[in-house]
């Protein structure tokens, strides 16, 4: 008997469910597409294609892919998740965070090996007499694929990673010993196409060449682009020490305010 989508992203659950239980992990399903442990942090997403077939009834597909959080950089993570929006007014599409967790915190033995291995004894468990084939893919063999490779280099190409990113303004603020900046920015294509300066800085000329460079100048939101804009200000400062000096605080902040 044919199955529904929805039972079939159920059984797919209960095979993972099953699979981190064997690994001293409690899992349940939560919302439409995760899966949490204690206190309801998440440890997976996951997202179904289903292809009906054809008027017959054959030729039905079912396609599960998903992440499992096994042991990450939780800081980092939260930080790239942890956006002021106060502050980035972005007019791309936002998404709900929730709390998270690594799996190896639950146990330690846990990894992309252990993990692997249990789901697909477990799967094959579930469906015991049925043809079946397991295949691991490493990168060599998805860039051997012509049109997963196309893919793989268009979605990592510098285009890709920044010029496709949504328009959006920002504000950079921090202090200084010197005195406080402000750098409000509008982006687009990861291009800055406008902006302006604030500082209660004692040299007015330094935050005025800095407005100018923003303002007239070709600068990317990036890291690079920062390093440009400060190599074109410390040429404008000349040999001025102390607004050097500026300059260097600013070549440490920038990239990380980003």
């Amino acid at each position: 008997m044919e199955q529904s989508p929805d039972k079939v992203k159920a059984a797919n659950n209960d095979v993972l469910i099953s699979a981190l239980k064997h690994l001293g992990v409690e899992a349940q399903a939560s919302g439409r597409n995760d899966l949490v442990i204690l206190d309801n942090k998440k440890i997976s997403g996951s997202a179904f294609k289903f292809n009906l077939g054809r008027s017959d009834g054959s030729g039905k597909k079912y396609l599960h892919h998903g992440t499992m959080l096994i042991n990450v950089d939780l800081d980092v993570l939260k930080n790239y998740l942890n956006v002021n929006k106060q502050k980035l007014l972005s007019k791309g599409i936002t998404s709900v965070r929730a709390r998270v967790e690594n799996l190896a915190n639950v146990n330690p033995e846990i990894n992309h090996d252990t993990l692997s291995n249990e789901i697909i004894k477990e799967f094959l468990s579930r469906y015991e007499g049925c043809e079946y084939t397991v295949t691991g893919l490493t990168e060599d063999d998805m860039k051997a694929i012509p049109e997963v490779k196309r893919i793989y280099e268009e979605m990592t190409s510098w285009e890709w990673l920044y010029q496709k990113s949504p328009d959006f303004n920002n504000e950079l603020e921090t202090r200084f010993a010197w005195g406080v900046i402000d750098i409000q920015v509008e982006v687009k294509g990861n291009l800055i196409v406008g902006g302006k300066v604030f500082s209660d800085c004692l040299f007015p000329e330094f935050i005025d060449n800095l407005n100018d460079i923003i303002q007239s100048q070709t600068i990317y939101y990036d890291e690079d682009g920062m390093k440009l804009l400060c190599d074109t200000l410390a040429i404008r400062v000349g040999d001025n020490p102390t607004q050097q000096g500026y300059i260097d605080d600013l070549k440490k902040w920038l990239p990380t305010a980003l």
